[in-house]
């Protein structure tokens, strides 16, 4: 095993060791989400009731300090042990844009799935995911439900009216010999609710424990590595599963609807977007120093020396209104030297694969590295990978900057790309390539008011998810995030 490889299974070790694990009748809920955004505002709307047909009732998975239901093991009846928690319960919640449409998901935990005596496993995970046009809407629409099934998703696309209580969808926690474990299915039957936690609103080490925790047969659907697989997995328009008790032609009708309905939310999407001049975009202030995620991503944050070309530029403003960017002539850096607004990188950060990843993105108005040639508009980015956010005197492991359509790896960088918890890319092209990319240096740079992405505003991070920036593509928005760790993880 080499070194890198052994620093990251160490890694992994000790963040499981770090998560404590207490019976699952100890855990204690967080206090619902407040009403504090358009986000929280629409899963608090549209938070949905949950029939116990048969088996455990939801218990919360994850406490404040990151501590995690140890569940229970599979004996006696299957609600032997699990009728409910004397602390409350938990429904816990994360939404985003996702093809046009907004989506949120909502996730119950169970200490087991028996539904015999004996059969099934320790720890259940369910969720359902409800798709609404839009949560800036007076009066947004339910799109569909997909509630989970097994390995898969049930889809009413729309639900039945006798599924919909108001504007909370109602679904049966339920098991069938045949399948022998629980699943989510739609029902007209009327449920409970829980105290609704949403997944930003939760302390980093309680998102710490449900990304890197086991728990063993059930995953967390909701965490970092699942999100955006299970909303591909999930969405209904995608393909379309039979419904019972509906013909050919009814199907056919509902989703050429459903359809329609996604392509006028996308219309609308990019029409509430503002597009002004890059050099009036003002940023946003640094992120403080609030939280470990922040305290990590302002310890590590890099130099970039512009060897050619534009500098950064804020690429949004609080308000959602998206830099115009520059036509390719004159000069690589001609119009784009620096904003007298001051300039900006965008942060986010999460585990992937047991080690910490904060990736670090700057906008660029344009990439012309000759006069007529390249681009409007450029994207590039940073990740730099380092072992524990929580260490006082963590260790980089890696850093790999975004070069064209790929990555450079520096596994871990030369001692002179580093300095002090910094390190230090270039921005530059060659005529060869043409596109600008970054790489490791050895030369100082400047560096920018770093703003991450939770700490941005909901119309901020909505235009950035929406916005089409022609070639460059956002490398941290929802539909980018996870993606871009996976192709840039450097122990590939």
């Amino acid at each position: 095993m080499n070194p890198l490889t052994l620093a990251v299974a160490l890694v992994v070790t000790l963040s499981s060791a770090q998560a404590d694990i207490i019976n699952h009748d100890q855990v204690q809920p967080f206090p619902q989400s407040t009403a504090i955004s358009l986000t929280n505002t629409a899963a608090l709307k549209f938070k949905p009731q949950i029939w116990i047909n048969n088996g455990c009732h939801p218990y919360p998975a994850v406490n404040a300090n990151g501590d995690t239901s140890g569940g229970l093991k599979t004996h006696g009846s299957s609600s032997a042990g699990c009728r409910g928690s004397g602390y409350g319960s938990q429904v816990y919640g994360r939404s985003t844009w996702y093809n046009g449409v907004w989506a949120i998901m909502y996730s119950w935990y169970f200490p087991k799935d028996e539904p015999q005596d004996f059969t099934g496993h320790r720890h259940d995970w369910e969720h359902v995911v409800v798709w609404i046009d839009n949560p800036q809407n007076v009066n947004p629409r339910i799109l569909a439900m997909t509630p989970s099934a097994h390995s898969g998703y049930s889809t009413y696309a729309p639900p039945d009216a006798d599924m919909i209580d108001g504007t909370s969808v109602k679904v049966e926690y339920t098991s069938s010999w045949l399948f022998i474990d629980h699943h989510l299915e739609g029902t007209s039957t009327a449920g409970e609710m829980q105290d609704l936690i949403m997944w930003s609103d939760m302390t980093d080490a309680a998102r710490n424990s449900l990304n890197t925790v086991s728990f063993g047969k059930a995953n967390v659907p909701m965490n970092d590595g699942n999100f955006q697989s299970k909303l591909g997995k999930a969405y209904p328009w995608a393909t379309y599963d039979v419904v019972p008790g509906r013909s050919a032609a009814q199907l056919h009708t509902t989703m050429h609807l459903a359809a329609l309905a996604v392509i006028t939310a996308a219309s609308l999407a990019s029409t509430q977007a503002g597009t002004i001049d890059h050099d009036q975009v003002q940023p946003f202030p640094q992120s403080a120093a609030t939280s470990l995620t922040n305290t990590a991503a302002l310890k590590y944050k890099p130099q970039i020396f512009i060897n050619n070309g534009c500098h950064p530029y804020p690429a949004v403003n609080a308000n959602g209104d998206t830099s115009g960017g520059l036509k390719t002539h004159g000069s690589g850096s001609a119009g784009c030297r620096g904003s007298g607004y001051g300039s900006q990188v965008y942060g986010r950060s999460t585990w992937y694969n047991g080690v910490w990843a904060i990736m670090y993105s700057w906008y660029f108005p344009k990439d012309s590295p000759v006069s007529g040639m390249g681009h409007r508009h450029d994207w590039e980015h940073v990740i730099v990978w380092i072992d524990n956010p929580e260490n006082v005197n963590g260790t980089i492991l890696a850093m790999t900057p975004s070069a064209h359509s790929g990555y450079s790896t520096y596994a871990p960088p030369p001692a002179d790309m580093v300095d002090g918890a910094s390190v230090k890319v270039e921005y530059t092209s060659t005529y060869l390539v043409i596109n600008h990319h970054l790489e490791g240096t050895s030369t100082a740079g400047e560096m920018q008011d770093l703003i991450m992405w939770g700490d941005m505003t909901d119309a901020a991070r909505y235009a950035l998810n929406t916005t089409d920036f022609g070639n460059a593509n956002v490398p941290m928005k929802d539909g980018n995030f996870l993606p871009k760790l996976e192709k840039a993880y450097p122990w590939q």
